[in-house]
């Protein structure tokens, strides 16, 4: 039965036999918790590892096992693959991914994967030797070539006690990645994109500027929404080299991170990388005032304090100069009044391509929330709202945009 437009999306996760999957039971568990209907399929070496009924009680679906699992007329793998938006396999085995390069449909997993035509993410997990064996490397690229996204495992301890590149990567890892891949389903990208992804420069969090050794001064910022377009770009294909303020979030997949305390240092993060970029997002809360002294000793109570300010160097101005005409910069204003004039003018005074301007002085959204609101403004065009959503959300409407103005012929 094919699904209907009021349907959760559906997501099939393909188990497969590494010691990782009693991880896909913490991930089909999160994605029902993001409302995706979640269809899994195991391979019999998976239903050695972890127990179908888990499965079955965390998915609130039939999982199959095996080909001649359904009593319909109809062959499981084929209907299923009706109503698929998105199929997932994680963790993914040697042995599957030997199998989806060369064709092989001997189970129900391979056979639904030779079926499914739509969207397809693998995450590899595997003994670091097996990993980077020239076989499986052979066989990654295959898929790769095929329009398969295989997104490589990390690097660490694994099971079997050695440690190197074949690492599951952490389950909110991969369920950000996942988001964002079905949110990118509703939006259209120019095939020239496609071809030939751009570099993108994304700047996040906050900035801290020492006052002595235990205080600083910095801003209410976290992050996310810096790391939501950061996983949002890594998802569509991009290089991603994410700079990113002292915050408390785990790095995006397929994302280079360059970790900054203050400005100063964001500042050369950002210029060392701005050369190469076509796209440069600048998300980041940087503090636009430090301590013109910095006390090498804590200060102690002793009354009243006056704590003289400078000012810090503006980044995105800085980048008025250097920027060449193919490359695009976008800017971010927090705002809590006059936010469009304010929005404009920043635009208009730092030379920016785009900015995005939200309203923080709502407590639904911005700083913090999980979910943002926000209007999109261009030189000499009318504004754009993006209604409140997602931060994952949010961030692909941005890209769409982006890539529609900048990156389309």
């Amino acid at each position: 039965m094919k699904s209907t437009p009021t349907d959760p999306p559906t997501i099939v996760l393909g188990v497969t036999g590494s010691i990782a999957a009693f991880k896909a039971a913490d991930l089909t568990s999160k994605l029902r918790q993001r409302n995706f209907t979640v269809n899994v399929i195991m391979t019999d070496a998976a239903t050695k590892l972890v127990c179908p009924q888990t499965f079955f009680t965390l998915s609130q679906q039939p999982v199959i096992t095996s080909l001649w699992d359904s009593p319909a007329w109809q062959p499981t793998h084929i209907s299923l693959a009706e109503r698929a938006s998105l199929l997932v396999i994680a963790p993914a085995s040697a042995d599957i991914i030997a199998k989806l390069a060369q064709g092989i449909a001997d189970d129900a997993l391979s056979t639904f994967a030779i079926s499914h035509t739509g969207p397809f993410l693998v995450f590899p997990a595997m003994n670091p030797r097996m990993w980077t064996n020239l076989a499986t490397q052979e066989n990654v690229q295959t898929l790769i070539r095929r329009g398969i996204q295989v997104v490589e495992p990390a690097s660490g301890h694994v099971a079997c006690g050695e440690s190197g590149q074949g690492r599951f990567p952490e389950v909110p890892q991969i369920l950000d990645y996942i988001c964002a891949k079905m949110a990118l389903l509703n939006i259209s990208l120019p095939k020239e994109l496609v071809a030939k992804p751009p570099k993108v420069v994304i700047s996040a969090g906050p900035t801290r500027e020492a006052v002595d050794p235990v205080r600083f001064l910095s801003n209410k910022s976290t992050g996310k929404m810096g790391f939501a377009l950061a996983n949002a770009a890594a998802v569509i294909g991009c290089e991603v080299v994410l700079i990113a303020g002292p915050v408390e979030l785990a790095t995006p997949l397929r994302v280079r991170r360059i970790n900054v305390v203050t400005a100063a240092e964001m500042k050369n993060a950002v210029t060392s990388e701005f050369e190469n970029a076509d796209l440069v997002i600048m998300s980041a809360a940087v503090a636009d005032y430090r301590p013109s002294q910095v006390y090498e000793q804590k200060i102690h109570k002793s009354g009243d304090m006056n704590l003289h300010l400078e000012r810090t160097e503006d980044i995105l101005l800085s980048l008025k100069d250097m920027k060449k005409e193919n490359q695009r910069v976008v800017g971010f204003a927090a705002e809590t009044e006059n936010v469009e004039q304010s929005a404009r003018s920043k635009m208009e005074r730092k030379g920016l391509d785009m900015i995005v301007s939200n309203d923080v002085s709502r407590p639904d959204i911005g700083f913090a929330s999980s979910e943002n609101e926000v209007t999109i403004y261009m030189p000499g065009e009318e504004p754009i709202p993006v209604p409140k959503q997602s931060k994952t959300n949010i961030a692909t409407s941005i890209f769409e945009v982006i890539f529609s103005k900048f990156f389309s012929k």
